[in-house]
């Protein structure tokens, strides 16, 4: 259930003062939030608004604001998915922050002018293709993105520059021009991401084959082990 808390008056950085001592002595408050998390943000008329969402309706255009104590902050919870999420399909999530950082800079909202959308600017196409109903929705934004890289990563024999080349202009330029795509854009794509994560870092080689699967009951088999 979401709801909302609203509180008027001509200062809001008083306004928001006293909404959180309201929120610390009232008892029913307290009792009705107790398991969720709380944000404030100023609406578009000033007005102060205590929510339950993790992030407020984009038409506000304000940012929330996670009161102390009041659970893990929206980009805690965020990384808290990646390294989940990453962990699973056998993917470096500081791999996957540096994606997410130079997508869509941890906005789980974002859309770019070409369609994309959510944490890892997944295109439509993408999205039904990997089964993401909700591009928008931070964890199957994060499943569906990281089994695309995983897939490319794999296509590409491991090469993380073109992996990350494709997962920017598509899997068809890289493997057309068996190499590095002359496109202005990608490569500034690829160069971003490799000073905020070495595309040279090796890799540890198991010495055995070791087999998992996944949420959607898929068996993989692999030797390489995170770094």
């Amino acid at each position: 259930m979401v709801s909302k808390m609203v509180i008027s008056g001509r200062n809001w950085f008083r306004r928001a003062l006293l909404a959180a001592l309201l929120v610390l002595t009232s008892a029913a408050w307290t009792s009705l939030y107790a398991a969720e998390p709380l944000s404030a943000y100023v609406d578009s008329d000033g007005r102060v608004v205590f929510t339950n969402e993790t992030f407020p309706d984009s038409s506000s255009n304000q940012a929330a604001t996670q009161f102390p104590g009041s659970g893990p902050s929206p980009k805690a919870q965020i990384h808290e998915l990646i390294d989940g999420i990453a962990e699973q399909y056998r993917v470096d999530s500081e791999l996957i922050r540096a994606i997410v950082q130079v997508e869509s800079n941890f906005d789980p909202r974002a859309v770019s002018p070409k369609g994309a959308m959510g944490l890892m600017q997944l295109i439509p196409d993408t999205a039904r293709r990997f089964g993401v109903r909700n591009a928008f929705d931070s964890r199957a934004n994060l499943d569906g993105g990281i089994r695309y890289l995983k897939y490319l990563m794999d296509l590409f024999d491991g090469d993380l520059q073109l992996a990350l080349a494709a997962y920017n202009a598509g899997e068809n330029a890289v493997s057309h021009t068996k190499g590095l795509p002359s496109i202005p854009e990608t490569r500034n794509y690829v160069r971003k991401i490799s000073l905020l994560y070495p595309l040279d870092r090796p890799r540890r080689v198991a010495s055995t084959i070791e087999k998992f699967v996944d949420r959607k009951g898929v068996v993989h088999f692999s030797n390489t082990e995170l770094p």
